[in-house]
């Protein structure tokens, strides 16, 4: 067989293994049977249903307040400290980044582990209840290493030349920052903000742990339905977060594509 005819059967293999499943499910979501293997009509019923659901409405409302403030805080910190390790060499920020990475490679649920325990202790010398509040604190410890990688991969030697000519233009600190370094950096921090508002958004692991009574965000209530069965309400959910997850993700793909055609 040929090279190249049978890497082309093996990326179609791939795309089908991938994505079959993700049509097959948006697709039963429409399916009027409440069974998988018989397909009775086009129906919205089970859409119409979600936007009834008060529970659901509800774990939409808390995933949507935990993903914009932990989002907002990753980037806040995040980009503070990809600007230090990009400014300051030494052994303690050589340190740092090598420390960066473990939050994005260890596993979820050590992640939550960690995270549970911390609160608990915590709670020792203050009054914490695991909540809104905790959830969102897990998430931007999660995200902050995600958007350090993401902004110190843009903060290159060139960026140091342009700053270091706007100070020879007699640029303050600020000016330089507003004037250079942020337009510079512009397109890796809005893709960090979508990035983090996904990564924070889809969380299940971690959330589960975190979270308390009515805080529960809508990937841990799709979660829990799951456990009572799969049904086409689950499908539904799913196939919207989904569609929510793909356009944002889309943004991120674009906007990388834009930084590098720079």
């Amino acid at each position: 067989m040929n090279r190249t005819v049978f890497l082309k059967l093996n990326y179609i293999f791939v795309l089908i293994f991938i994505y079959l499943p993700i049509f097959l499910m948006v697709g039963l979501s429409f399916n009027e049977s409440k069974y998988f293997n018989q397909w009775t009509g086009f129906t919205l019923q089970w859409y119409e249903q979600l936007f009834q659901n008060q529970n659901i409405l509800n774990a939409l409302y808390n995933s949507m307040i935990v993903a914009t403030v932990s989002t907002f805080l990753s980037i806040l910190f995040g980009f503070g400290i990809a600007l230090y390790l990009f400014r300051v060499k030494n052994r303690f920020t050589s340190f740092v980044e090598k420390f960066i990475y473990v939050p994005i490679v260890i596993p979820d649920v050590t992640m939550a582990a960690m995270m549970l325990v911390f609160f608990i202790f915590l709670s020792n010398y203050l009054e914490i209840k695991l909540g809104i509040a905790t959830t969102i604190i897990s998430h931007t410890a999660f995200n902050i290493s995600f958007v350090t990688v993401l902004i110190g991969s843009k903060l290159t030697r060139k960026l140091r030349v342009l700053e270091e000519v706007a100070s020879d233009l007699y640029a303050n600190h600020f000016q330089v920052i507003k004037q250079v370094t942020l337009p510079f950096v512009m397109p890796a921090l809005l893709a960090s903000v979508i990035l983090s508002f996904v990564l924070s958004f889809d969380e299940v692991v971690i959330s589960m742990f975190v979270t308390g009574p009515g805080s529960t965000t809508l990937p841990v209530y799709v979660f829990s339905m799951i456990k009572k069965g799969v049904t086409p309400a689950v499908n539904s959910v799913s196939s919207l977060m989904l569609i929510f997850s793909l356009i944002l993700v889309t943004g991120v793909l674009l906007l990388s594509r834009k930084d590098n055609l720079k």
